[in-house]
Order: C-alpha cells, then sequence, then structure tokens
C-alpha cells in the first residue's frame, strides 16, 4: 500500500489529468486528517452485493457528458447527455482489496436519472446509485483515474442488456428494452490537444 502522501501525489496527478482531458470534478471531500493520523474514514457504499463498508480516502464527484437514456414520465425512452457520479477512492488505491468481492479501491455511486441495465438511477430518482461494471472485479494497478471516467462514459454510452442489475426493476426493464432496440454503439476517441482547445 502507498503511503498516504504518496497516495495524495499520485491523485493530484491523475486529476490534473482527468481535468486536462475536458472532465469536470464537480466537487471533491476529502476524508483524511494527516496532521491527526487520520487516513480514511469507513463509509457506506451501495453495490451489487449489497451496503458495503469501505475505507474511503477521497470522494470525486464528476460530471460526464455522453449519450444516455432516461425514461420520461410518459414511459418513453428519451436521450439524456448530462451524467454526474460519485467515485470513491479507497485507502488502498491502486492495489486491488483481496478483502472484498469487488476487488477495485474504487466504488462508484451513481446521482442523476438513468435508463440503463447496468447502471441503477440514483437514490433522488427512485434507485440505489449501484454501478455494475467489470472493472470492479477486472481490477489492474495500472489504471487510474482517467481509465475509470473514460470507462464509465463507454459504459453509459454501450449497455450491456445481457448483464442487468436485478434491483430496482428499473435495470431490468432497461435490458428488455435495449434487447429488442439496441442503442447505437459508440466508440471511445480520446480529445487530441488541438480539439481540447478547439484549434
Amino acid at each position: 500500500m502507498l503511503t498516504l502522501a504518496k497516495l495524495l501525489e499520485r491523485l493530484k496527478n491523475e486529476e490534473d489529468e482527468v481535468r486536462k482531458a475536458g472532465y469536470n470534478i464537480i466537487h471533491r471531500l476529502e476524508f483524511f486528517n494527516a496532521k491527526k493520523g487520520i487516513e480514511y474514514k469507513m463509509i457506506e457504499v451501495p453495490t451489487v452485493y449489497g451496503i458495503e463498508l469501505v475505507p474511503v480516502v477521497i470522494k470525486y464527484r464528476f460530471g460526464v457528458h455522453a449519450q444516455g437514456y432516461v425514461r420520461s414520465d410518459k414511459g418513453l425512452v428519451e436521450q439524456l447527455w448530462d451524467h454526474v457520479f460519485d467515485l470513491y477512492v479507497l485507502r488502498s488505491y491502486p492495489f486491488p482489496l483481496a478483502t472484498c468481492r469487488l476487488g477495485a479501491p474504487i466504488r462508484i455511486v451513481w446521482i442523476t436519472p438513468i435508463f440503463h441495465p447496468n447502471i441503477a438511477p440514483g437514490a433522488d430518482y427512485g434507485g440505489t446509485g449501484v454501478v455494475c461494471w467489470r472493472a470492479f472485479t477486472k481490477w489492474t494497478t495500472i489504471m487510474n483515474m482517467l481509465n475509470i471516467v473514460e470507462g464509465v462514459k463507454q459504459l453509459i454510452e454501450n449497455p450491456d442488456p445481457n448483464d442487468p442489475i436485478y434491483n430496482p426493476p428499473i435495470c431490468l426493464e432497461a435490458a428488455e428494452h435495449f434487447k429488442r432496440r439496441p442503442p447505437p454503439k459508440v466508440i471511445a476517441k480520446r480529445k487530441t490537444k488541438q480539439e481540447q482547445v478547439g484549434t
């Protein structure tokens, strides 16, 4: 495990990389206090296996612009482009947690509404905020914050109806919908520096 100082240095570099790539860190909440020797706070986070108590160092709130979907009040499936999620960075980051079913040293909780088989809407929209993503069980130490944000964007744009979340029911409904009407596949393309500055 990295020392807290090394972990914070790494996270600062990763934050800079995420911002340079054009992604929005809406909020950052620290749960450590180096002066008092506090390195993390145990926080309950919803997962596909239920509520999990994990050692969180920092919670980030990200805004992502991606082609997703939402079900309207009239029951129609409509496009939704702006999404928000919380990324919890655990004390072992970037190393996996051997003691948890989800080995990744991160947890993600969805905040905004969404109609997706692998992402439950946020708690304010009748869901649990649970995200079912293979990276949680296939974590490698070369992954970083930018990989995570870009991976979540890919998950939004490319739902997998064959591996849905079973609760809340809206995820199963989304799976059935996307089996009948698959959304267009979106290929990831990282912006060049020229595209980022608009030249």
